[in-house]
């Protein structure tokens, strides 16, 4: 079965591409290589950052994959 789905006039809506960022958190934990500590350390958090390309028919949509995405990652 196929969907469609429609816009707020009833008219088709058509896929565009969408950027999206994902941010990850992760908590550090152990002893780091003293080696590579600088400045910028923190201790307690690091972070990723990945902006990835979807085809999506709505920002809302694009959203959605995107999450499913981050989810799948974790």
């Amino acid at each position: 079965m196929l969907k469609f789905l429609l816009d707020k006039r009833g008219r088709l809506l058509k896929d565009e591409w969408y950027a999206v960022k994902l941010i990850y958190e992760f908590l550090i934990t152990g002893e780091p290589d003293p080696a590579k500590i600088d400045q910028d350390y923190n201790t307690d958090k690091q972070y990723e950052e990945n902006i990835i390309i979807v085809k999506a028919n709505s920002f809302e949509h694009a959203f959605s994959i995107a999450e499913m995405r981050a989810k799948e990652k974790e």
